[in-house]
């Protein structure tokens, strides 16, 4: 779920600077700039973390493919370049949505009653 939200915000990142920096020049300060960029860095950061650790976790298993965490590592690493943020965003959307499709393979051992 993380994957797709950050993601979809990666993606509409260069927007949200965009905004950020009209208003900044209209009331003359720096602040929006400052914290919409660190708000986009920190979910990088956070997508590449959670990428490792997801990788980690699950190897070994047959839960989770390696491909979901690759892609959020991959999709990070490629939003930290500049003027890519957008493209690591695609990639994040991506592995967020195969770690969806994996849910499939965590069902109970058995039945409920």
């Amino acid at each position: 779920m993380y994957g797709l939200v950050a993601g979809i915000i990666l993606l509409i990142g260069p927007l949200i600077i965009t905004t950020s920096a009209v208003s900044d020049v209209a009331n003359e300060t720096t602040s929006g700039t400052a914290g919409a960029s660190g708000f986009l860095t920190l979910l990088k950061i956070v997508a590449i973390a959670l990428g490792i650790l997801s990788l980690v976790f699950y190897k070994g298993t047959t839960l989770m493919k390696p491909a979901a965490s690759v892609l959020l590592i991959v999709g990070g690493a490629v939003a930290l370049i500049p003027f890519l943020g957008w493209a690591g965003g695609i990639v994040v959307i991506v592995g967020g949505g195969v770690a969806l499709a994996n849910l499939k393979n965590f069902t109970p051992k058995q039945p409920l009653q």
